[in-house]
């Protein structure tokens, strides 16, 4: 007894039963990778805080929130820069070349060392 194997309905179940899976993992694979995603409430916790410091005159403080921490924005004064001698573990930005207000900023490490200094511009 011979039997005849037909090639063209094989190949059709076949691509039926592939496709079949390709759609069954589609549909277990996007509500995986949508978990992965941050939530609201942690995009709120992390989001970038942005803060017009251009409008500070010097010697004046902005106080900030981030986190729910303090951060500080300081415009100083020329003087009160060159009164930090021996300061530099304390500064952010201790060897700035430049100019400008923003390279005056410093954010001061306070309570303790350990926690991350944040410059916000």
């Amino acid at each position: 007894m011979s039997e005849e194997v037909d090639h063209s309905r094989r190949r059709l179940l076949t691509a039926a039963t592939v496709g079949t899976g390709v759609i069954g993992v589609a549909f277990a694979a996007i509500p995986f990778l949508a978990s992965w995603k941050p939530s609201a409430r942690a995009k709120a916790l992390g989001a970038p805080v942005e803060v017009d410091a251009s409008k500070l005159e010097a010697g004046q403080m902005l106080k900030v929130v981030w986190r729910g921490q303090a951060v500080f924005v300081v415009r100083r004064v020329k003087g009160a820069v060159d009164q930090l001698g021996g300061h530099d573990d304390m500064l952010a930005d201790p060897k700035s070349a430049s100019t400008n207000w923003a390279a005056t900023m410093t954010c001061l490490r306070i309570p303790s060392p350990s926690i991350p200094c944040s410059r916000i511009i």
